[in-house]
């Protein structure tokens, strides 16, 4: 999977495809 590392604020390919760390970081528009 993909996952973002906010602290560095880069994106990094990820052999774990169980965690994506692009819907934790996706907030509600709302």
């Amino acid at each position: 999977g993909v996952s973002y590392n906010p602290l560095a604020d880069s994106w990094k390919l990820s052999g774990d495809t169980k965690v994506n760390y692009m819907i934790v970081a996706r907030r509600p528009a709302e």
